[in-house]
């Protein structure tokens, strides 16, 4: 038989092709020279003797509390105690706590404060003067829906704790409900004690609404109005005012103010966006209502249904005004009328997914670029929207605008997406150049709270970009989906508000119809290791079952439960299925308050103790900022391949480190731009993550990890290991531990292609690549003595029904055996010795007998040094004299055997050489 069932020729012999898939399985090799193997074991030897003994008294030790008090282990206890007390505030002789942050000023909160009056006089008169000026009872001069609602919301809030106002797009709610509560306060000479929290879901939104409503007041920031997002705030100078913050800053401030002392009210807009962190928000406000009865809860919703949030926090208790939207009518046309009214051809389109019910979701770039030129050809002025699913369309549509030459100086584009700096989000407001239109091509962040003014037509494609989460695979699926009615009803809002407004939506009446009512809450659809981490910051030794249980709407079982069992895997969560509840592990309180995803967050810890923090904390930032250091468009991304690829051409995360070092060293702004415009960087970007990355170095100080506030220097001595590549890669590892295989030699429609190579995950799924990532191409040539790649990111492309791994980094042998998963495993399978991660049969290496059990002792000694270092470091807990001095020669020794093996030099390099030189 020379051709198989599917018509491939047949080219080898069933025997040769066992005999090659054989080969390429074959495990690697790892070995160690003599000398150095002798080196490690006088290492391991002095732990044997000095070390073990104290852990195994420590054990003991437990075993016996636990037995006798039914409680957790005496070790845990006392870090329970010194972490307290070195991170928490003081205590007052009458044990109330003192130092508790005001939220607004971000000064320590004052009781009793003396100047309180006559701030409020001052706020008063102050008032006085601008309604005077102004001839207006309202804070806003324009007429807007909300303004006759401003005796209702005040009779609304004196008789219940909640007030749910559902206001359409338009109606003014998030910039004046604030300002009416203050103007009220300040009315009856109690400006000063009114302090206002507004929760915004985006930056833009919070730094926005705080300069149009300081703006307003005829005020500069600072005054009675602030905002407070990441990396950037604007305190209020006195007590008395506004704050708006993001919803993620305002979660963390409550670490720091769990009762919310000294606010008077909380307004969270936009709650019918169900992101995860209002989710939380929402359950925490519940529950602190219950104790605090003063506190006023504001809860504004374009099209959430009211009765769901009234029923959540209690009929009784809460109030419901409804307020209309726009001030001039809308227009809304679907696709079947689109072509008509804008005298456009149907006929080279196809159309059928954007007519059906129930078709997949699937953007039309040509459509939506002859649209943006009709409206431009046959509308009157005024600004167009245009709603696209992420940032790869934006720069499409953009590039294809700017080709059609009689649009190139006639249309003002402008992109707008979260990965944007602020003051390039800002340009939106801003009034399009002479003789041009502003076109502004959006993603979601457009929907909500953002107005802009002028504003007077709205391409709506009915798509948007979501990560969903399958449990069962933990994949991440990426795709374009249907937005909800409720979305579209916010997007065709954006029209109209400076006259009448006409909506064009991409789609048919008929998918319209089909649409769900409300978007999928976020915490329905996200892997939710994170949150249940959240959880166990507010809700102590309450479950994360039970807290979530506590919420608007409830993950499924099976979400939860997957997070808590990846949460047990990285050593942050420790099941107590007797009593049903999970218990944080000394890792797990140590990176409680983190804000990387809980992976990194182990990476990071991990940094500290082998010395390499500096890098981890670049990758960490890069990685999790949510803006990437690249301007990043699609016909870029072989130029950023080669960029990186110039860098480091094994990985993506050192190629990345690579040019975050030779940008940190440049000394000039002039020759940092030079760098970046040669190199395809965004400076902005590289600004933006480097704020982060300090952000993320004072979580190590906060968890008392480092005692440094020069982390990043590259003469800390927790950087001394930070120009050791396979380390650093294997501290990523030992948090991220997702590890894919390189298969060298396929099979392609029988013909054999020993030099191709394919990329596969331990299932044997095939795995591709992000055309940006360095290793997209693999070398004919490669070496295949290295064959595990270290995967950050993978995710599953709904469009192209492919699994993409992105960020990618070849691993040396050692570094796996040494740092992934939990254990090594020495077999004896007959034809000789191999060690195997966790069993795991694709993560296994050859080697003789001696460096097998050398090996699995010293990843041993590894991880008992590091439950100790995290046990007990920056503690008042006694340690074995020798401990600090060997664990630092422990992490020397396999800092200088992973350089060596770096450099194939295993049999020449004295190790211990090196590490007496350093210590």
């Amino acid at each position: 038989k020379f051709i198989t069932n599917q018509g491939h020729p047949v080219t080898v012999s069933q025997k040769e092709k066992q005999q090659l898939f054989e080969e390429w399985s074959r495990p690697p090799l790892i070995s160690i020279a003599p000398s150095l193997m002798e080196e490690g074991r006088k290492l391991l030897h002095e732990f044997e003797n000095n070390v073990l003994p104290y852990i195994e008294s420590k054990n003991e030790l437990s075993s016996v509390v636990a037995s006798r008090a039914q409680e957790e282990s005496e070790d845990e206890e006392m870090f329970d105690k010194n972490f307290s007390e070195t991170d928490s505030s003081d205590l007052d002789e009458s044990g109330n706590q003192e130092g508790v942050l005001n939220l607004l000023t971000g000064r320590t909160y004052e009781i009793n404060p003396e100047n309180n009056p006559e701030r409020s006089e001052k706020m008063y008169h102050s008032l006085c003067q601008r309604l005077s000026y102004s001839g207006s009872q309202y804070p806003s001069s324009k007429p807007l829906p909300i303004n006759e609602y401003k005796d209702v919301l005040q009779r609304a809030l004196e008789e219940h704790q909640v007030v749910v106002v559902a206001g359409d797009t338009g109606c003014g709610k998030s910039t004046q409900v604030p300002q009416m509560i203050l103007d009220q306060w300040i009315l009856e000479q109690k400006g000063a004690e009114c302090n206002i929290l507004i929760s915004q879901p985006r930056r833009i939104s919070a730094i926005s609404l705080a300069k149009y409503v300081a703006h307003e007041r005829g005020e500069r920031l600072g005054e009675s109005v602030g905002y407070h997002v990441r990396l950037k705030y604007k305190r209020i100078e006195n007590p008395g005012g506004i704050m708006f913050l993001t919803t993620g800053m305002l979660l963390q401030g409550l670490h720091s103010n769990p009762s919310l002392e000294g606010v008077t009210h909380v307004i969270v807009d936009e709650v019918h966006e169900r992101s995860v962190q209002t989710d939380i928000l929402l359950i925490l406000l519940r529950r602190l209502l219950d104790i605090k009865k003063n506190l006023k809860v504001i809860l504004m919703s374009a099209s959430l249904s009211t009765e769901e949030l009234q029923k959540y926090f209690g009929k009784d208790q809460s109030a419901l005004i409804k307020v209309p939207g726009a001030l001039y009518p809308l227009r809304r046309y679907y696709l079947e009328d689109v072509f008509t009214e804008l005298d456009i051809s149907p006929k080279r389109y196809q159309l059928q997914s954007l007519m059906e019910p129930g078709s997949h979701a699937m953007i039309n770039v040509d459509l939506v670029v002859d649209v943006i030129q009709a409206i431009d050809v046959t509308r009157m002025p005024g600004a167009v929207l245009c709603f696209l699913p992420g940032w790869q369309d934006i720069s499409v549509v953009q590039m294809r605008l700017q080709e059609i030459p009689k649009l190139r100086d006639r249309l003002w584009i402008l992109p707008l997406h979260s990965r944007l700096a602020s003051s390039d989000q800002e340009q939106i407001f801003h009034s399009p150049p002479k003789g041009q239109r502003k076109v502004v091509l959006a993603t979601n962040i457009a929907e909500t709270s953002l107005t802009i003014e002028d504003v007077v037509y709205v391409v709506d494609t009915g798509f948007h970009k979501e990560h969903r989460y399958d449990a069962r695979k933990d994949l991440s699926v990426l795709g374009n989906h249907w937005i909800s009615r409720a979305n579209s009803q916010q997007r065709a809002g954006r029209a109209g508000r400076v006259q009448a407004g006409d909506v064009f939506h991409l789609y048919s009446s008929d998918i319209h119809k089909n649409m769900s009512s409300f978007p999928v809450p976020e915490i329905m659809r996200i892997s939710l290791e994170h949150v249940v981490l959240q959880c166990k910051a507010y809700c102590g030794e309450e479950s994360a079952l039970t807290f979530l249980s506590d919420g608007l709407s409830v993950p499924s079982y099976r979400l939860i439960a997957a997070a808590i069992d990846n949460l047990e895997d990285l050593g942050m969560l420790r099941k107590d299925y007797e009593n049903d509840i999970e218990t944080l592990t000394p890792l797990g309180r140590r990176v409680l308050n983190f804000s990387t995803p809980p992976p990194l967050s182990k990476a990071l810890v991990f940094s500290s103790i082998f010395r390499c923090v500096d890098p981890v904390l670049s990758i960490s930032a890069a990685l999790s900022s949510g803006r990437g250091i690249f301007q990043s468009t699609i016909e870029k991304r072989s130029e950023i391949r080669e960029i990186k690829s110039s860098t480091d051409p094994s990985s993506d995360l050192l190629a990345l480190i690579g040019l975050i070092r030779q940008w940190e060293e440049l000394g000039s702004y002039r020759n940092s731009i030079d760098f970046c415009n040669e190199r395809n960087l965004s400076h902005r970007g590289l600004l933006f993550n480097s704020g982060i990355k300090k952000v993320y170095g004072d979580h190590l100080k906060d968890g008392l990890l480092v005692d440094e506030e020069y982390v990043c220097s590259h003469l800390s001595k927790w950087n001394m290991n930070s120009h050791n590549n396979q380390l650093i890669l294997g501290v990523l590892l030992a948090g991220v531990n997702r590890i894919l295989l390189i298969q060298m030699g396929a099979f392609n429609k029988g013909i054999l292609r020993k030099h191709k190579s394919v990329i596969k995950n331990e299932e044997g799924t095939t795995i591709s690549t992000g055309s940006d990532c360095v290793l997209h191409t693999i070398p004919k040539k490669f070496d295949d003595s290295s064959r595990h790649l270290l995967c950050i990111q993978l995710t599953r492309d709904d469009a192209s029904r492919r699994t993409v791994a992105r960020d990618l980094s070849l691993l040396h042998p050692l570094t796996v055996a040494l740092f992934a998963g939990h254990a090594l495993i020495l077999k004896n399978s007959g034809d000789g010795y191999t060690v195997t991660v966790d069993g795991r049969r694709k993560i296994s290496f050859s080697v003789d007998e001696r460096t097998g059990e050398f090996l699995t002792e010293l990843r041993g000694a590894l991880d008992q040094m590091v439950n100790i270092i995290i046990e007990t470091r920056g503690l008042d807990m006694p340690l074995s004299p020798y401990f600090d001095n060997l664990s630092d020669k422990l992490v020397q020794y396999v800092s200088a055997l992973l350089e060596v093996t770096e450099t194939k030099d295993l049999k020449q390099k004295s190790i211990l050489h090196d590490v007496d030189e350093v210590w």
